[in-house]
């Protein structure tokens, strides 16, 4: 825990010796913060152990039987070609994880310099609020979220067949991105802060209908996974499902609207609608475990909500607090969920250790 408790300083420490520097003349939107951020995170996630994380020490024995994989594995071919291009022509494992790790941070890169006003602080989120712990540890859908990513900046460009093509290459990474395409249905979404609210009490009164969801997602999902995740014990952080339930609620009493129209722009419409996503498909993951990894294509989203939502206040205390906020709370939920979590990151060892 203690390298990414370091990780977090650095960032804090770099951010306020540059805001004193400059005296708040670089915006929190500039390209620095990709290169120190996105360059710190590329380290971080190529130079760690195979024993960080509980899926990485069986992906290094996929990566060594390659070929072999290409039969084993019936769908998700995608990765096992992809596997076996890097094997084949002789990378070793560590160098494998390095080029996973740029194609991530070049990824989300793009993506905050596109859509985020406060870059600095959607890096810090995308730590604390869990989608980073993913990338330490599933590499199939890591590399399925991060397509996904361009799937959404062709959506956001109105290149519907792109969008497409991109969520079913994603699919053959790994099955459940085709969960992403309800994102297309989000399109011509354009809410007030009013229809926000309304959006968002019927989503939490889904929760009483979680019998039907299940139903479906019985009748929708691969037989291998229902065998593999249906039946186990859901032992979800209340706190995790917490904070992402004030996510929105938080945006929409702080949001302040641009527009003369009152409206949210399209991104952030969207945006928002992806976040009350997350908070549905956590309320089916309390009763079916095979869904809270489905909430990781949908988690960094808030990343760029969050940050463009304070970004739009007006009063300098209000947005002091609400900057004091989402950095507090995610990074308690962050601590709590990491420290002996699902996902196995909390034990961080360099590779040559």
């Amino acid at each position: 825990m203690t390298i990414y408790i370091i990780l977090l300083l650095y960032w804090g420490s770099f951010t306020l010796i540059l805001n004193q520097l400059f005296k708040n003349r670089i915006k929190s939107n500039n390209k620095i913060y990709i290169i120190m951020a996105g360059g710190s995170l590329f380290l971080l996630m190529s130079l760690r152990h195979i024993s960080v994380g509980t899926d990485l020490i069986s992906y290094y024995s996929e990566y060594l039987n390659s070929e072999l994989y290409l039969t084993l594995r019936p769908t998700e071919l995608g990765y096992s070609y992809f596997n076996y291009f890097f094997s084949n022509i002789g990378m070793n494992f560590q160098l494998y994880l390095s080029v996973i790790a740029l194609i991530t941070v070049v990824s989300i890169s793009k993506l905050y310099l596109k859509f985020s006003q406060n870059i600095m602080l959607s890096y810090y989120l995308f730590v604390t609020l869990g989608l980073f712990g993913m990338t330490l540890t599933g590499l199939r859908q890591s590399l399925a979220i991060i397509i996904t990513i361009f799937a959404f900046i062709s959506l956001m460009k109105n290149k519907k067949l792109l969008f497409f093509i991109f969520v079913f290459v994603a699919s053959l990474f790994h099955n459940s991105a085709i969960s992403f395409l309800i994102v297309y249905f989000f399109k011509n979404i354009k809410l007030t802060r009013k229809k926000g609210f309304v959006i968002y009490f019927i989503t939490l009164a889904s929760y009483f209908g979680l019998d039907i969801f299940i139903l479906v997602v019985e009748m929708l999902s691969p037989e291998r996974y229902l065998r593999k995740y249906m039946f186990l014990e859901s032992n979800i952080n209340p706190l995790v499902i917490l904070v992402y339930l004030l996510i929105p609620l938080a945006v929409l009493l702080v949001w302040k609207p641009t527009s003369k129209d009152k409206h949210f722009d399209s991104p952030m419409s969207i945006m928002f609608m992806i976040s009350l996503m997350n908070i549905l498909i956590y309320f089916i993951a309390t009763e079916v475990a095979l869904f809270e990894r489905i909430s990781f294509y949908f988690i960094i989203y808030n990343t760029i909500l969050i940050p463009n939502a304070i970004e739009t206040i007006r009063s300098r205390d209000i947005k002091l607090i609400s900057k004091i906020a989402c950095i507090a709370f995610p990074l308690i939920m962050f601590l709590i969920s990491t420290h002996g979590g699902s996902l196995g990151i909390d034990n961080y060892n360099f590779f040559w250790e």
